[in-house]
């Protein structure tokens, strides 16, 4: 269920209309959008009659699919302007959503995850989410002591000056000082401060 090479990296199954649902909400992203745009001809007025349709444009990419989105017919369509704002509109209708709801989400890695959460915080079933991966395959990294330790240190663990072979013997304070001049090192990268 991995994509080969990267072991954390899941494999998204793609949208497929489940068209015996009482619902569908499509969330989408940028790009997202292809992914129900491709899927036109399975469409058909009983299914647009009850889906819901909530987007937002991301990069160039995302750029004039709304109108294309509102062309299908479905019974609402909302343009976010931001995911933020999307998110919380997806909190509203599942708040209100019944049994035989169908959520269907496609935009890139991070968006999935997002929205994922408020299905998951909203008591849906991981398996009964219907996802496509669509747009940029870059990830979000985050240095792992800055991940464990957030919020208990004014400063990174993680952001620690270069240490000569002569200081190795001196222990480190768990939340050093920037010195000037000095270099420090976070994530694999140099920073002057």
């Amino acid at each position: 269920m991995l994509v080969e090479g990267i072991k954390s990296r899941p494999v998204y199954t793609g949208l497929s209309i489940q068209p015996r649902a009482r619902r569908h909400i499509f969330a989408l992203e940028g790009e997202g959008a292809h992914a129900l745009l491709d899927r036109k001809p399975a469409l058909d007025e009983t299914a647009l009659s009850r889906s819901e349709i909530l987007y937002v444009a991301r990069g160039s990419q995302g750029k004039g699919n709304d109108e294309a989105l509102r062309a299908l017919g479905a019974d609402l369509f909302f343009a976010a302007p931001t995911i933020a704002t999307l998110l919380f509109r997806l909190r509203g209708k599942l708040t209100t959503a019944h049994m035989g709801t169908r959520l269907y989400i496609a935009g890139t890695e991070g968006f999935i995850g997002q929205a994922m959460m408020v299905a998951l915080d909203h008591g849906m079933d991981h398996a009964s989410i219907i996802t496509e991966h669509r747009g940029s395959l870059a990830r979000r990294v985050q240095c792992a002591l800055q991940r464990r330790h957030r919020g208990r240190h004014p400063q990174p663990l993680s952001l620690r000056p270069l240490r000569s072979a002569a200081s190795r013997t001196r222990p480190l304070l768990a939340a050093p000082r920037r010195l000037p001049g000095r270099q420090y090192r976070c994530g694999g990268t140099r920073q002057r401060a």
